[in-house]
């Protein structure tokens, strides 16, 4: 229950409920009950508070104190009903049915069938337009209080009124719709646009263990991890590095395209640019585990994505992965057709070299046939 001692104007809202639903109460029952729907408050309170809302509190504070019994019955003010009020200390009949008819807690009054009254045990009270009667508190008074204050105070309570199903008026709640799940063009395989006389290849179809030279360019560089050739393809052996695996050649431009075959892809393996060293490159990568690709900024050996492709599916093939650079914006290829796009890319001096990679983390990716093509 949200209300406390420090909400004067919810408390006092409270205590009007519990009156309207239980005139005949004494102020040891109030205190009780209040008690019971989580409000904690204290005698001097609660009278400064029957009396702003209009009743009169006796001064007694308990059956010990009082020398008559009048000391401690309610106090009745005025009439009520065109009949004179009980005087101090009396028990009357219980009053006449409410004009209003059923309880706005929903059927009939909860209270009309409730125990006999009894004597007065505490402090009395009353109010000037009710005359009162003292009587015992069942549990399901309580119960029901609780029910009637928690539709009324509203707020995060109101869900529990919700729950209950007492309003067949009120709207259900909004349905989420399931959100299509996005999935990554696929094209022929390679990139159309990779031909013509500029174009240049490695198949690694030569002697290993060293990577060699990447024919008319230059000399393979293993920046991070243990990578070696044979039987045509490249692959990262024995445990991967901390800080980041790759291994690059220099294509010398900044504006770029290349593509790279993934004959055995691992979460975070793909094709490396924009590679400063092995501990801050950019990499277009497979996550088989979730049937996804990811351009992802490696730093230090952590990953963060920036751009993913979606579902992604070669047909139970070899994923082939390119890019195609032009000043700070690349386009994300799979299957040679554009799955993504990123346009922040931090400017290309110092950083024209592209190669093999895989982040931080378990597994041996295979590659093979790596190309690449100067200019847009």
């Amino acid at each position: 229950m949200r209300t406390g001692d420090g909400d004067g104007e919810e408390r006092r809202r409270a205590i009007e409920m519990v009156l309207e639903r239980r005139p005949d109460m004494d102020f040891e029952e109030l205190l009780d009950i209040l008690g019971e729907l989580g409000i904690e408050t204290d005698e001097p309170t609660l009278v400064a508070d029957l009396n702003a809302l209009g009743y009169d509190v006796d001064e007694a504070d308990t059956a010990e104190d009082a020398q008559d019994p009048a000391d401690v019955a309610m106090v009745a003010g005025a009439t009520a009903g065109g009949r004179e009020a009980a005087p101090s200390g009396a028990v009357r009949p219980d009053p006449a049915p409410s004009a209003t008819g059923p309880s706005a807690l929903g059927g009939t009054d909860a209270f009309a069938d409730g125990p006999e009254p009894v004597a007065a045990q505490g402090r009395g009270f009353a109010r000037s337009a009710n005359p009162t009667v003292v009587v015992a508190v069942a549990v399901v008074v309580v119960a029901l209080l609780i029910a009637g204050f928690l539709a009324l105070s509203g707020g995060d309570d109101d869900e529990t009124a919700a729950e209950e199903g007492d309003d067949p008026t009120a709207e259900a709640p909004p349905t989420t719709a399931a959100v299509p799940q996005r999935v990554a063009p696929a094209g022929p395989g390679s990139d159309p646009a990779l031909a013509g006389d500029e174009l240049r290849g490695d198949d690694f179809e030569r002697e290993g263990p060293g990577l060699g030279d990447f024919p008319g360019v230059g000399p393979w560089e293993a920046l991070g991890g243990e990578w070696q050739l044979a039987e045509g393809r490249v692959s990262l052996t024995g445990p991967s590095q901390e800080v980041g695996n790759v291994v690059v050649f220099d294509s010398a431009n900044a504006d770029v395209r290349a593509q790279v075959l993934l004959v055995s892809p691992t979460n975070t393996s793909g094709l490396a640019f924009r590679v400063q060293d092995e501990g801050d490159f950019y990499l277009w990568g497979t996550a088989p585990e979730f049937g996804s690709i990811a351009l992802s900024h490696v730093v230090d050996g952590v990953s963060e994505v920036l751009v993913d492709s979606g579902l992604a599916d070669s047909g139970g093939g070899m994923p082939t992965l390119g890019i195609h650079i032009v000043g700070s914006t690349v386009e994300l290829l799979h299957e040679g057709v554009v799955a993504g796009t990123y346009d922040d890319l931090p400017p290309a001096e110092g950083r024209t070299r592209i190669g093999l990679g895989m982040a931080a983390g378990d597994g041996n990716p295979v590659f093979d046939d790596v190309a690449f093509k100067p200019g847009a």
